[in-house]
């Protein structure tokens, strides 16, 4: 009886040596037997070969590794980041023994008004004489008319300088008192002797 050839397989698929198979033209496949009168794999026999699973996830594993940190050395390299927010406050460092510089004193004088010229203490002559400016309010006096009695002393208190906005007035010969007090304004005076202020 004559033994079959031994098909050339792969390295990876070299059956175990000393082990020979009855079926023309190939190994037996997984799967196929037992079949009724068919050969059957001795014991020890050939076995297919065995997928690495275990191997290929771990590859798989190292792969996503991989990416997911070239992905991270990416983004934080173009990526700039912004941070907002209260910064704190400097460090103020005070050298013991030193003391600050004292605050500067500012003098605020306030610009001196004017002084208003004092007033008048007489009325000499003809005229309308402004309260405050010509003279101060108070109880007047006049020896009376310029000439005697053969002259006219005319005197009025007045509300405004109008010379029309009277408030009393008189014609006298002889001596005559006036009180300046509140509301008038002005006092109008023609041919009378000096009027002076008594207080």
């Amino acid at each position: 009886m004559t033994t079959p050839p031994t098909p050339s397989l792969s390295p990876e698929r070299e059956p175990t040596p000393g082990t020979t198979y009855p079926q023309p033209g190939g190994y037996p496949q997984p799967g196929t037997y037992p079949q009724p009168g068919g050969p059957t794999v001795p014991p020890g026999g050939y076995q297919p070969p065995k997928k690495h699973r275990g191997r290929n996830v771990l590859l798989a594993s190292i792969g996503g590794v991989l990416v997911l940190l070239i992905g991270i050395a990416i983004g934080s390299t173009g990526a700039k980041t912004t941070t907002t927010g209260p910064q704190a406050a400097p460090t103020v460092t005070v050298t013991a023994g030193s003391q600050p510089a004292p605050a500067a004193t500012v003098t605020v004088t306030a610009k001196p008004k004017a002084p208003k010229a004092p007033a008048l203490s007489t009325m000499a002559g003809d005229g309308v004489f402004v309260v405050g400016v010509d003279i101060s309010k108070g109880t007047w006096h006049t020896t009376g008319a310029v000439g005697g009695s053969g002259g006219n002393c005319y005197y009025a208190l007045l509300s405004s300088t109008n010379t029309s906005a009277i408030i009393d007035n008189n014609n006298v010969t002889g001596p005559a008192t006036i009180t300046v007090g509140p509301g008038v304004k002005a006092v109008q005076v023609t041919g009378c002797n000096t009027w002076h202020r008594l207080g």
